[in-house]
């Protein structure tokens, strides 16, 4: 088991407009909406096939310029798959070499 977690800080721009985007990691958990993590693993002989897949939805709500109450909409998607090779062990260690791909996607909405 194990569990990801994130903050986010940067700005947020529409039009001519921008303004501050922080959502620090402890403050994470009260705007989360959602959040699905699933994760494989198969192994046989020397080799070991993996794959996962992460979605998490922030709803934060925030004020901007003239007092204005932002609702905002963030997405985060990764997904990967990958492979490994055991070359080698001792009694502490053991050596593979890794290799995959990573897909990663991120949407932002905005509404006043």
């Amino acid at each position: 088991m194990f569990l990801w977690a994130q903050g986010m800080e940067g700005t947020s721009q529409i039009g001519p407009v921008t303004a501050p985007l922080d959502i620090a990691f402890k403050d994470a958990l009260s705007n989360l909406e959602f959040t699905f993590t699933d994760h494989f693993e198969m192994k046989r002989d020397k080799l070991t096939l993996f794959g996962e897949y992460q979605f998490i939805n922030l709803g934060p709500e925030a004020e901007g310029p003239m007092g204005v109450q932002l609702d905002i909409g963030f997405k985060d998607t990764i997904a990967e798959l990958g492979a490994g090779y055991w070359l080698f062990g001792t009694e502490k260690t053991n050596w593979e070499i890794l290799g995959g791909a990573r897909y990663t996607k991120q949407t932002l909405d905005v509404s006043v």
